[in-house]
């Protein structure tokens, strides 16, 4: 446990997902981070390490602390999980933070940015796709926020999508943050229904399909818009047809609006380190501000749903901005 520690009265919690053997100065900025974060949410700080060392020396813990002349935090809780696979660690962290009702999970990655599809790998990634508890990332060259005064949110107006802005919507009044929804309108298939179809006639039906598709889904910005407003919620969308990859995109509105944090819900597949799609991955490991994940989003307790309609149905109007 650490020497000087708060003592919580029914507040809010971070999880600090620490890593005794990092670099202290590689955690300066997640620390930074999450004093911002825990002083305008009110919330608690607690340290969690997790080892398959039955006899795991908590000395370590505290050296490495007084090094980052972190003060305020709750004890260090120390978790053991047998199997030293990092999804079995990851899994036994993400259950103790939902078990212990934590707002969210702050981990850093110290992957670089490559073409391999499991780049991340290990902890990181593993606790991103399995914790229902939000979680904020930031990778080496990430710089922690000063006021977070804008947050990007890029969006498919899908379900899940819906259920990660519900949660991010009283971070947003907390730090008086202007939210701006971006949707990137894809490239449209059009195929010629025989050998006569002329280019032409095909340039026109992908401009027709084009503005169509854009023009609904300015329709559904406006409606959450409208929503977020309700709130008091700032907000304004940014509809694109697609130029570039959409990762790249992601990153490029967020470098243009100086954005202070870039939050995510991500959906995925069965497998284990697949999970986490390449778009997701991608602003993870490149983007300069951090990066805020919803994994399959809880609804919020005691929270009325939006009026807002959102079609469920994916791969006609929406994108699946985790894949």
């Amino acid at each position: 446990m650490t020497k000087k520690h708060i003592h919580s009265h029914g507040r809010d919690k971070i999880i600090w997902a620490l890593d005794p053997n990092q670099d202290p100065q590689l955690a300066k900025n997640l620390v930074a981070e999450m004093k911002l974060w825990a002083h305008k949410l009110n919330c608690d700080i607690q340290p969690v390490t997790v080892t398959d060392s039955p006899s795991f020396p908590m000395e370590k813990v505290s050296l490495y602390l007084n090094k980052l002349q972190v003060r305020q935090l709750l004890p260090t809780h120390l978790i053991i999980e047998k199997l030293s696979s990092a999804r079995a660690m990851a899994s036994a962290l993400a259950r103790y933070a939902e078990r212990e009702k934590a707002q969210f999970i702050f981990v850093n990655t110290h992957a670089k940015k490559s073409w391999i599809p499991f780049q991340m790998g290990g902890f990181a990634e593993s606790l991103i796709t399995t914790s229902r508890v939000p979680i904020l990332i930031m990778n080496t060259h990430t710089r922690p926020s000063l006021k977070l005064s804008s947050v990007l949110f890029p969006t498919d107006f899908q379900q899940d999508s819906k259920r990660a802005l519900l949660h991010l919507e009283p971070i947003l009044r907390k730090f008086d943050a202007h939210v701006i929804l971006y949707n990137l309108v894809e490239r449209q298939n059009i195929y010629p229904p025989d050998v006569q179809y002329s280019w032409s006639n095909a340039s026109r039906s992908f401009t027709i399909a084009s503005q169509s598709v854009e023009k609904t889904r300015q329709k559904k910005a406006k409606e959450w818009i409208h929503h977020l407003e309700d709130q008091n919620v700032k907000c304004s969308s940014v509809i694109k047809p697609q130029k570039r990859n959409l990762s790249s995109s992601i990153l490029d509105i967020a470098k243009k609006n100086h954005v202070g944090l870039i939050a995510m819900s991500s959906t995925s597949g069965p497998l284990a380190q697949a999970l986490l799609g390449s778009v997701a991955r991608d602003v993870l490991l490149q983007a300069k501000c951090p990066v805020l994940v919803y994994y399959r989003p809880k609804k919020r307790a005691g929270v009325k749903q939006p009026s807002f309609q959102v079609s469920q149905t994916k791969g006609k109007e929406g994108f699946n901005y985790a894949q």
